[in-house]
This record gives structure tokens, sequence and C-alpha cells, in this order.
């Protein structure tokens, strides 16, 4: 485990990565209206999610919100329609929400293609790690933490996604963390067809 000065010292030399990271990322935002996102998911419950959700929507997605019961959703919505017409949901939950909707998604032959992790730390960080496919693993790099609105980062940072690429071989990305504002730790997501390779 690293202590403070080798954290503070990662965190320096992944700040001066990152101030090219907001050009990248710039090039790969697209609106949600391009993509095959049915639905965009979040937990109404904090304020990282809902900063996501606004981005989202901004960007074009139809968003959903939950409080925590993922249930409701899934039986009275996405099971029906995903199961008719593939397509695409992505979203920013707690890691239980993430786990029964990965779960959910099998009966109607989809799969989670993008799973971030946005943990909290001992010192009130909050600390990302992404396993993606692999071309989308630069795009997860680009995750800013220089400043507070990294879930609007992570909404505009999906919106790259693109469906007709391959989902493997994937790829772990490590993104130094930042100051959190929810004490929750949570999961961002996409959920995709199961394609033949």
């Amino acid at each position: 485990m690293a202590n403070r000065r080798e954290f503070l010292q990662l965190s320096t030399a992944a700040l001066g990565l990152m101030s090219v990271s907001v050009k990248t990322l710039a090039g790969t935002i697209r609106s949600y209206k391009d993509l095959p996102f049915y639905k965009v998911i979040y937990d109404d419950r904090f304020e990282d999610c809902r900063s996501f959700a606004r981005e989202a929507e901004r960007l074009g997605a139809v968003t959903h919100a939950i409080s925590e019961d993922i249930t409701e959703l899934w039986y009275e919505d996405l099971r029906g329609r995903l199961s008719e017409q593939p397509g695409v949901i992505a979203g920013l939950t707690t890691p239980s929400s993430a786990f029964l909707l990965e779960l959910f998604s099998h009966d109607a032959f989809h799969h989670q293609v993008f799973r971030g992790e946005h943990t909290n730390s001992n010192e009130k960080i909050t600390l990302h790690r992404f396993e993606t496919p692999g071309y989308f693993a630069g795009h997860a790099s680009t995750l800013t933490t220089d400043r507070k609105g990294w879930s609007m980062d992570l909404a505009r940072l999906m919106s790259g996604y693109d469906n007709s690429l391959p989902t493997y071989p994937r790829e772990s990305v490590n993104v130094p963390g930042h100051h959190r504002k929810s004490s929750a730790d949570l999961v961002s997501w996409i959920i995709a067809p199961l394609r033949k390779v």
C-alpha cells in the first residue's frame, strides 16, 4: 500500500499526463443520440451520479433514475426491450445494482463490455479502475482528476463507446484519484449485446 508521499508523487506525475487528456477526450465526444444507447441509468441518491446524468442528458441521452432497487426497472422495461431489440445501456450506480444488471442482462443475451470502479480510499480520495475493450483503453485514461467534475467527464468518456468494434481483448486502466463528493463506492458500466467475434 502506498504511503502519503508515494501517493502524492504518483498523483503529480499523473497530472502531467492528464493535462493533454482533455484535448484527447474532446476528440472522442459524440452525442448519445448518435449511439445505440437505449438508456443511461443513475442512482439519484449520490451527487456524482446526478452530475453524470445531467451531462449524459446534455449529450442527448435518455436517463432513468433509480434509488437502489434495479429489479423494477429491469422487469418493467429493460428485460422486454433488450430481448426484443438488442441495444446498449450504460450507467453509474452502486456495485450491487451494477452486479444485478450484469446478471439479468445475460437472459437477454447482453453482457458487460465496460466497467469502471470508483472506490473511496481512507484519504478521502476516489480511485478509478477500468476494465475496458482494448480500443477504448486510451479513452478511459483521459478521465481527468484535477477538477471536481470527474463524473461529468465520465459521461463524455462513455459517449465515445463504439458498439461496432471488438470488445476483446480487455485492458485494465488505473486513473489516480481526487477528492470525492460522495462516500459511496460507485461503478460505471456499459452493457451491450453479445456478438460473434
